[in-house]
């Protein structure tokens, strides 16, 4: 698998998905999270080599999302995916998706839960990075 960095924020999606090859393989998943760089799936551990999936994800709020996508990571019931080619639409439908959730007073107990900020504010080795607020006044 590929090592991987991720740099946009998930969001939990529970929606019905289908991986499919060109050869003519579906797996049906069940998405985890998504984000505008990829998404995770209940499925079995399984190594998915450098195979690229045409990707259906369809949600009960913002209707289907396609795209393309190569798989990541694989860990016990769970296998991470990065999306490698999608349109305009498509992502903007998942874009839509994360302002939903980000409108939400369970996304501020989402980056609290999964200690989101940290991972926003750190740098490459991991160690925390200093920021302070200011207030600000017109």
């Amino acid at each position: 698998m590929v090592n991987h960095k991720r740099i946009h924020i998930r969001i939990p999606v529970i929606a019905h998905g289908t991986l499919s090859t060109t050869e003519g393989t579906v797996i049906q998943v069940q998405t985890i999270d998504i984000s505008e760089g990829g998404f995770r799936v209940d499925c079995p551990s399984t190594s998915f080599g450098d195979t690229e999936f045409d990707v259906n994800i369809s949600t009960n709020s913002r209707g289907n999302i396609n795209f393309k996508a190569i798989g990541i990571h694989a860990n016990g019931d769970v296998a991470g995916f990065k999306i490698t080619d999608i349109d305009s639409c498509n992502l903007h439908t998942i874009c839509l998706l994360i302002y939903d959730f980000q409108s939400t007073e369970e996304f501020i107990k989402y980056i609290d839960e999964k200690n989101i900020l940290h991972e926003w504010l750190s740098d490459d080795n991991g160690d925390m990075l200093d920021v302070t607020f200011e207030a600000y006044s017109i």
